[in-house]
């Protein structure tokens, strides 16, 4: 029933004018976090026409990164180009310990994680040798509609999320005291 509300709500949302929707991620916690995010994001893709649809954020050390590449490609084709990747390093221990994740790999899989898929949504055959990811060959079929690629965000609080935005995505989200990133 929540999720159904809150689809009628984005889509009412876009009717009265909104321009873009973000969707958020939290594992193990009763607060309305969605566990889930790119399912939801495809429901509201395949409910809206215009709307932008974004994560913010998708917990990307949680996630395998050549699924999430390719989930959000099909997300992207099924919105006809509207859906926008942020992603964050996470902070909660709960969640990497009921997921199997040690917290102490949250940066290396982060920065992994953002380069396999920038790679493959700019249509190279990924060769990868890194700490967590070894890939020969991949390429994405289908890839994302966008051109060059989906806009590729970085979400967090500390002056590090800034600068991994600056060096592997297009933009940065902020919801802390932004005087610290600035420096």
């Amino acid at each position: 029933d929540l999720y159904e509300a809150h689809l009628r709500q984005i889509a009412w949302a876009e009717t009265i004018g909104y321009d873009d929707v973000w969707l958020t991620e939290h594992h193990f916690c009763a607060d309305g976090h969605a566990p889930s995010i790119l399912p939801l994001a495809a429901a509201v893709a395949a409910t809206t026409q215009r709307i932008r649809i974004g994560t913010g954020v998708l917990l990307l050390p949680l996630h395998d990164a050549v699924r999430v590449a390719e989930d959000c490609a099909t997300i992207d084709i099924l919105s006809r180009g509207r859906f926008e990747l942020g992603v964050g390093i996470g902070y909660r221990p709960q969640e990497f310990a009921g997921l199997g994740r040690d917290t102490r790999d949250r940066a290396t899989l982060m920065d992994e994680g953002l380069t396999i898929i920038r790679r493959l949504w700019d249509g190279e055959s990924v060769d990868f040798d890194g700490k967590h990811y070894q890939l020969q060959g991949l390429r994405l079929t289908p890839p994302p509609l966008q051109r060059p690629r989906p806009p590729l965000w970085v979400g967090g609080f500390a002056p590090a999320a800034a600068r991994r935005a600056a060096r592997l995505a297009d933009g940065y989200i902020g919801t802390a005291d932004m005087a610290a990133q600035a420096r």
